[in-house]
């Protein structure tokens, strides 16, 4: 992790989980791809904040690219998965933590024919197989407690 004032996208009011406090931080969207054999990193995006988006000078002193800008982490996902299949990368499906769980990623996913597995918020809603509503916390709760989940 990079840190300081002139670090790219640092965000004051970023809090990262292994520091467990606020610091200025840089805060990028990475793409891996993994096998059986392996797995490598096939690309990266910077998530560059709405403050450094518009503070040109900043953006000069820390050298961010005139093409970066502002865009949200999912944004940034979605983005790097499909220059990966421009690329002629195929995968059977994609995996991801639950900020990537909104439902604009996970057309953009389908639409490249891929499947995935992506967490989403417990304050998310399904629809059940009798067509009704549920939050999956709700349905977590009917899953019996000696059930095997792999």
């Amino acid at each position: 992790m990079r840190s300081g004032p002139r670090t790219r996208s640092a965000r004051p009011a970023s809090t990262l989980g292994a520091l467990g406090r606020i610091r200025l931080c840089q805060v990028a969207v990475h793409l891996s791809y993994v096998s059986a054999d392996g797995h490598v990193l096939i690309d990266r995006r910077l998530c560059l904040g709405e403050a450094w988006d518009a503070d040109d000078e900043r953006r000069e002193l820390a050298g961010v690219p005139d093409e970066t800008g502002f865009a949200t982490k999912p944004q940034l996902a979605g983005d790097t998965l499909e220059a990966a299949h421009d690329s002629g990368v195929r995968t059977a499906w994609v995996a991801a933590d639950e900020v990537y769980g909104g439902r604009d990623l996970r057309r953009r996913i389908c639409t490249l024919g891929y499947g995935y597995a992506i967490a989403v918020p417990t304050s998310h809603r399904v629809t059940t197989p009798g067509g009704g509503q549920a939050q999956v916390t709700m349905l977590l709760e009917r899953v019996p407690k000696r059930a095997c989940m792999g």
